[in-house]
């Protein structure tokens, strides 16, 4: 029996690395371990569970992270056949323990069962999953996103109560008659742990537990990864790899940089959630590029993105990739990719008058923007909000949302039409064939705006 820890934070003190490998294979010192790894091990001898896999301790943390990047995308196994995996979402560093504190809020709880409300006494209501996972810290943590989702069966420790979650059960230590009963209906399950981002499962003739329905789920799922925090910005790719490797296993597709060549280039039309302070016009470290501009990936984490809630069939045709892998896990991080895509390409301006952003800015019944007093053919930028208008309908205006700054010499942007759902804003690549990806429209109603265009290839970075 295995049982895998979830835990924010690591302490260096014990993790496994090249100076100490040698003495952790003949014994590990339980004394020297964070409090929460301490607990955890104490959980698993009343169990009477033997063997408990750690990260930290399990895999070589030294050397770059070499050894994790190259076995990342094989997490899914470890995940997948564990029987289960305690999720310690009430402490935000592996030093602070987790008994104690969950011990003592159940306590608390006890003690006042009820409220006074306008003079009757009300229950209070227990907190739902997803309630207490946001209130924790957890839930923020990059890492912890796949290994959350690989994961048949969780214990979710939390500062309000104890979860439980599997292939087919729901439960927690305010529902007393699941004692009795064993079983609680999905009906009711769902109202405590419902989570738009966790997926289905079912299990393969090895027992392993893979997700079920993949291609409904990976933007959703992608929605809410993006949004997720990491100490070591690099680890964006590598940290979703085992899922990544999951659903390629389930739908025999090919996996390219956070993207799906099956569904492209329709899922090129991604919008930045959030607000947030420029970067640049993508993630880099160093000078390394950690994502191409046309991946999601390459957005940071505060922003979030958002995808096309339908997949049309695309206008234009995906030609070709190149990818260029940092190590041997295609899954991993990624150095270089870079698409070609053959579509209708236009100049971003044609002639067009530039004015003055409209004061009058309205919105229809489906929350687009309408300029009721601009003339038709003309442009205007809005630096705020970072977005580009063109009118070519009085009433329905193309709106681009640039996804960092707006480009200084508009004259190197064209817009590649991906559907009739939107198309993408690009900046040429000094004089060259080469265009990096900088905003994004969406469906908009105006059939005119590339009618005169011609195809084109052009190759994204």
């Amino acid at each position: 029996m295995l049982v895998l820890i979830l835990v924010r934070g690591k302490s260096a003190n014990y993790v496994t690395t090249t100076s100490n490998e040698a003495q952790h294979r003949v014994r590990i010192n339980v004394n020297a371990l964070p409090a929460t790894v301490k607990d955890a091990i104490q959980l698993c001898r009343e169990l009477d569970i033997g063997y408990l896999w750690i990260d930290a301790l399990c895999i070589h943390q030294g050397d770059g992270g070499i050894d994790f990047n190259k076995n990342s995308s094989e997490m899914y196994k470890i995940y997948g056949r564990a029987t289960f995996t305690l999720a310690v979402c009430s402490s935000k560093a592996s030093g602070e323990g987790f008994r104690y504190k969950t011990n003592l809020a159940a306590r608390e709880r006890r003690s006042i069962p009820k409220a006074i409300l306008a003079h009757h006494l009300v229950n209070v209501a227990p907190k739902t999953l997803r309630e207490a996972k946001k209130r924790d810290t957890l839930d923020s943590r990059g890492w912890a996103f796949q290994e959350e989702r690989l994961s048949p069966r969780i214990l979710y420790w939390t500062t309000f109560g104890v979860y439980w979650t599997c292939l087919s059960e729901c439960a927690s230590e305010f529902d007393d008659h699941f004692a009795s009963s064993g079983r609680r209906s999905l009906q009711l399950a769902e109202s405590y742990y419902e989570d738009f981002s966790t997926p289905h499962y079912q299990e393969d003739a090895n027992g392993v537990a893979r997700i079920s329905e993949p291609d409904r789920q990976w933007s959703q799922m992608i929605e809410a990864y993006s949004l997720r925090e990491f100490t070591f910005i690099e680890d964006r790719l590598p940290a979703l790899a085992g899922l990544a490797k999951q659903y390629s296993t389930r739908t025999e597709d090919e996996y390219v940089a956070g993207h799906w060549r099956s569904t492209l280039p329709t899922s090129l039309l991604w919008v930045i959630a959030h607000n947030f302070r420029p970067l640049g016009h993508a993630m880099t470290l160093s000078g390394q590029l950690i994502a191409p501009s046309w991946s999601w990936a390459s957005v940071p984490a505060p922003a979030g993105v958002i995808f096309p809630r339908q997949y049309e069939k695309p206008d234009c045709t995906l030609i070709s990739q190149s990818i260029q892998p940092l190590t041997d896990n295609e899954f991993g991080t990624i150095q270089s990719v870079s698409i070609c895509l053959r579509g209708r390409l236009r100049p971003l301006l044609k002639g067009e008058a530039k004015i003055h952003w409209p004061e009058k800015e309205l919105e229809d019944e489906n929350g687009d923007p309408i300029f009721p007093d601009t003339r038709e053919t003309v442009y205007a930028l809005d630096s705020n909000g970072r977005r580009i208008l063109l009118s070519y309908n009085v009433a329905h205006p193309i709106v681009i949302k640039t996804d960092y700054e707006i480009p200084i010499d508009l004259k190197t942007c064209f817009c590649l039409e991906i559907n009739r759902c939107g198309f993408l804003l690009l900046e040429r690549c000094h004089n060259t064939n080469q265009f990096r990806r900088v905003g994004c429209a969406k469906w908009h109603e105006e059939r005119r705006f590339f009618a005169e265009s011609e195809s084109a290839t052009v190759e994204l970075v």
